[in-house]
């Protein structure tokens, strides 16, 4: 009986089940690819009341041919042994698939074609080739059905498996891919088959031996996995005398459509020759798809390295490289730079984060740790991450001096847009050198900073937590810095501190923060404590601390403190100090039936001083009681300055001591003459610069005046000198004039300018600030202390007009005559012939020539029609003479 379903559609699971009775049928080891197949034109065929099933069908999306054939077993009415089969007639090819990132085109000599798969149900002995036939016969007894036949030529054995045939070049090969069994245990009982045991390998290689650029392929494979159609590629990748394994290369598809997908687990380096050797892996990361990070070993000249690498390759992204090599073993120098390690380095497409100086002890490249642990720290914790068009170099240093100081230091170059570069360091003392309990240990943890975008320069040093004086429980700490600004909106600005600022000075947002310099160090039954500090600015100095001596035992407490501080301003120069000391003592008595009491007594005395003119106070403490007693001159605020004292002050921006306007060639510039210093200059290219050390809020520009404040910048409306103590200068004028060679008068129609505003230091050009407030001040301010100067373009005027014969042109020289323009005149820019020595043999058989003479004749009659030229038409007979004499040297001649 055959029952034919047009229109019902079936996943094959559900046919299977319902057509043989199986209620728990399962196939827990074939791809679900094929159990959910959606079918159609379903085709059933019961033979002979259910002891031979035929099912045919056409898959729904691609209409791939289905077929199930089964015998009822003699054991059961329910249980069948039975054969299906999926008809893929597709073909996968490998062109197109990237490596590395990288399209291969010529992996199209790769491909496969699948024919179909073919799952086997019976555990124990095959289906043998009588069987196939029977089933094929009744197939075929419908008309059309040849597509849906089952492979005859061999008997089928349990499990599923894949057919094709593998091309390889010109090589062709069968594919018969094992899959998988129904149940995985049913590799049990097939050694009491009395025939063959087939092929139950799920790799399958064939030799290759192709080569394309580079890459040379050895050995081609298959093999399915968790859904997936593996091509396994055996290939070396090979530069010269380096030989790069590309271990676990591949491409998966999903089995049932071609979707190609790279595979590499692992990069296997190898290089072999007499003077140097490597050899190392790097291994696929875990977290990232198309990254890949190891180590290698170097040998060369006796010594050994040890490398550590990262490469990227995700999609979407610009192939990303690091790799940074360390040999530990000594190179030596002198005994303060001792060098035990040198590493050298470098990153492409990615970049080197800026550590804050807190964490610079824990950079994994400053670290004692293995290469692979380094490796991981670096990766793990994103110290070097991804970003395209950033790459760095890197040189390390592990070194000792004088055999007492540890230190590892890494210098890094960063190359992006803009250039940056950082120094990171740790360094280390511990006395005595080899003891396990040190009387001194000294961590120091350093950082430096070069930004030329930025303008900076400066560096950072950190006692860190494991610092310690004489004991364990002695912990020292603190901080130190040097900045320094010299471009940008901070130019001239810097700030030099150990252990921070005075506590009254408010901190600019872009100078360094550091900690105290202090020491903790509790000892039987007491504590000693301390802070010190010091501070260097354009504006003040500063410097203090603080000391406390304590100590407690049975109620009884007794104290000591001392501070100093001390604000110094430079111009106009002011001191603010106070300086302290403290005594103090208590007892707790207890009494019985009344109680305790505490008893305490403190006595200090406080120092405050300012000036100049120099004044002060003395205050005693005595408990609640205080005397204060003043000295000297009151707090009205600093002298101001002489003006001699303010010139000091000033750069000399001239060529002699106290030139403070200078002149300076910006561009034009042909050459100076070594006697009066007069520029030769190209006068269509030339312009030069007026600098003064004094801002200026007016110019006198050839006798014109002209406003120099930013109309913009509210604050550019006054000029003050903090130094003499005066606000709002009323007028600073630059005068500038432009005189001809041979004459007083003013060339005032040729010239044209610009200014330029600049940072200046507000410690010379701010307001004057109240002594008594002391506070900080922004380091600059912006004011106009240049200007530009170059010649106008002239004012193009037609004149004439000019018809010039093919392969002549010309250059417009201005509105005057041409003997006016004697400022404007152009250099030209002839292209020269090859052979230089034949030119002046060239002008003399050429000058005359009939076709230049006519081209002549007609430029000149042009230019006469112009009115550019009113002089004679020279034959230049005697120039074609006396060529030799007039040319001393052979002269450019333009190409046309």
């Amino acid at each position: 009986m055959t029952i034919t379903c047009e229109q019902i559609q079936k996943k094959l699971n559900d046919l299977l089940k319902e057509q043989m009775n199986l209620d728990d049928f399962s196939l827990p080891s074939v791809p679900t690819e094929f159990l959910n197949i959606e079918l159609k034109n379903i085709c059933i065929r019961n033979i002979d009341s259910g002891k031979k099933l035929i099912i045919t069908a056409e898959e729904i999306d691609h209409g791939r041919l289905f077929v199930l054939c089964a015998n009822r077993t003699s054991t059961s009415p329910t249980e069948y042994q039975y054969v299906f089969s999926f008809k893929f007639k597709g073909t996968y090819k490998l062109d197109g698939v990237k490596i590395l990132g990288k399209e291969i085109k010529e992996l199209g000599f790769i491909s496969l074609d699948v024919t179909e798969a073919l799952y086997g149900s019976e555990e124990n002995a095959p289906i043998d080739t009588a069987t196939i036939r029977a089933w094929n016969q009744i197939i075929l007894s419908e008309p059309d059905q040849e597509d849906y036949t089952l492979p005859e030529d061999e008997a089928i054995f349990h499990g599923i498996r894949l057919y094709g045939t593998l091309h390889i070049a010109n090589l062709t090969a069968s594919v018969s891919l094992f899959l998988g069994f129904r149940e995985e245990n049913s590799f049990m009982g097939l050694s009491d088959l009395d025939s063959i045991v087939p092929d139950y390998r799920r790799e399958l290689w064939h030799d290759a031996q192709y080569t394309f650029g580079p890459i040379t392929m050895r050995r081609i494979g298959l093999k399915y996995s968790q859904g997936h159609l593996h091509f396994l590629l055996d290939a070396v990748l090979a530069y010269g005398s380096i030989e790069l394994k590309l271990a676990g290369l591949g491409v998966k598809t999903p089995l049932m459509h071609w979707d190609p997908k790279q595979e590499l687990l692992g990069l296997d380096l190898s290089y072999d020759m007499e003077a140097l050797s490597m050899a190392g892996s790097l291994l696929k990361s875990i977290l990232d798809t198309e990254s890949y990070a190891g180590a290698v070993v170097v040998e060369t000249l006796g010594r050994s390295l040890s490398a550590i690498g990262s490469y990227s390759a995700n999609p979407g992204h610009n192939p990303s490289l690091f790799v940074y090599a360390k040999t530990n073993q000594p190179l030596g120098g002198p005994p303060y730079l001792y060098v035990k390690g040198l590493g050298l380095g470098f990153g492409i497409n990615r970049k080197f984060l800026e550590p804050a100086i807190e964490d610079v002890s824990q950079v994994p490249l400053l670290s004692d740790l293995e290469p692979d642990k380094v490796l991981s720290e670096l990766e793990g914790n994103k110290w070097i991450v991804e970003e395209h068009g950033t790459n760095w170099l890197a040189v390390g240093l592990d070194f000792t001096s004088f055999g007492l100081i540890e230190s590892k230091a890494l210098l890094i170059g960063q190359f992006a847009k803009e250039f940056e570069m950082l120094l990171l360091g740790r360094s280390e003392l511990k006395i005595p050198k080899n003891n396990t309990s040190p009387y001194v240990f000294i961590e120091i943890a350093l950082k430096g900073a070069w930004k030329p975008s930025e303008g900076f320069v400066g560096g950072e040093a950190l006692l860190t937590d494991n610092s310690f004086l004489l004991h364990p429980n002695s912990k020292i700490k603190g901080g130190f810095a040097a900045s320094f600004w010299y471009d940008h909106e901070h130019k001239g600005d810097f700030a030099v501190t150990s252990g921070g600022y005075h506590p009254h000075f408010l901190i600019p947002e872009h100078y360094p923060k550091v900690q105290r310099l202090s020491l903790n160090w509790p000892i039987a039954g007491g504590t000693i404590k301390g802070e010190s500090y010091f501070a260097f600015t354009p504006s003040f100095a500063m410097g203090g601390g603080n000391l406390e001596l304590s100590y407690a035992k049975s109620g009884a407490k007794l104290s000591l403190t001392a501070y100093a501080d001390v604000l110094i301003q430079w111009e106009p120069f002011h001191f603010e100090a106070a300086f302290g000391v403290t005594i103090a003592a208590s007892l707790r008595i207890s009494i019985k039936h009344v109680g305790s009491k505490t008893f305490h007594v403190e006595l200090g005395a406080d120092l405050e001083m300012w000036g100049t003119p120099t004044g002060g106070k003395v205050s005693i403490r005595f408990k609640s009681l205080r005397l204060t007693v003043g000295f000297g001159a009151d707090r009205s605020g600093a002298k101001a300055g002489s003006v001699e004292g303010l010139l000091d002050l000033l750069p000399n921006t001239g060529k002699i001591p106290e030139d403070f306007v200078g002149t300076h060639i910006k561009s034009g510039l042909l050459k100076e003459t070594p006697d009066d210093h007069r520029w030769i200059v190209r006068p269509d290219d030339m312009s030069f610069e007026i600098e003064t050390s004094i801002p200026f809020t007016k110019l006198m520009f050839l006798g014109d005046p002209y406003d120099a404040r930013d109309q913009n910048d509210p604050n550019q409306k006054t000029l003050s000198i903090r130094p003499l103590g005066v606000s709002n200068v009323q007028d600073s004028t630059l005068s500038v004039s432009v005189l001809h060679i041979d004459s007083d008068r003013t060339n005032d129609k040729y010239w044209d300018f610009v200014f330029e505003r600049r940072n200046v230091p507000e410690a010379l050009w701010g307001e004057p600030i109240d002594p008594k407030e002391m506070r900080p001040v922004q380091s600059h301010i912006i004011r106009t202390v240049k200007i530009t100067i170059w010649p106008k373009k002239p004012e193009d005027e037609k004149v004439g007009e000019l018809f010039l014969p093919d392969g002549l042109g010309f250059d417009k020289l201005g509105t005057r005559s041409i003997d006016k323009v004697w400022n404007r005149q152009t250099p030209g820019k002839p292209k020269a012939l090859d052979d230089g020595n034949k030119m002046l043999q060239i002008i003399q058989d050429t000058i005359n020539r009939d076709d230049v003479r006519k081209k002549r004749d007609h430029l000149i009659s042009q230019l006469m029609t112009a009115k550019i030229y009113n002089g004679k038409n020279d034959p230049l007979s005697e120039l074609k003479k006396q060529v030799h004499v007039v040319y001393t040297e052979p002269p450019l001649l333009l190409k046309q």
